[in-house]
């Protein structure tokens, strides 16, 4: 099964460094992360003056295993599978993490296209991830 959101990218033509206001660090992180540089597009002829160009997906995919599947097949709880379906699932979370890292999109594109609860979760993942580092 897979879920997709499309956002928009910065543009590489004016992408700059940018340090995001701290409310909206705070809705994604508990501490901000060491190392991770934040981008936006200053605009340009490029992205017309919006400081976007183009688009990219962020996606979640499960992939069910035979645990899974004896879960469903048993009619276990929602609960049951949804915590067993986490150890088979690329989140969105993670695509997201990655997007940021390599400056394709920003703090504030996610938190216009996301639904709260994967920002939720996203938040709750940092806590548990490494610092992140860009190349």
């Amino acid at each position: 099964m897979i879920g997709q959101r499309l956002v928009r990218q910065v543009c590489v033509s004016c992408q700059t460094n940018y340090e995001p206001p701290p409310d909206l660090l705070r809705e994604f992180f508990v501490r901000p992360p060491e190392g991770l540089v934040f981008t936006k597009g200053a605009g340009c002829g490029e992205c017309n003056f919006g400081g976007y160009r183009g688009r990219t997906t962020m996606v979640e995919l499960w992939t069910p295993d035979d645990e899974d599947v004896l879960l469903i097949t048993k009619n276990a709880s929602f609960d049951q599978i949804r915590m067993s379906a986490r150890r088979t699932t690329l989140s969105m979370s993670d695509t997201m993490r990655g997007a940021l890292e390599q400056g394709r999109t920003n703090l504030e594109e996610l938190i216009r296209v996301m639904p709260a609860s994967t920002i939720a979760d996203f938040r709750q993942r940092q806590m548990l991830a490494p610092a992140a580092k860009r190349a």
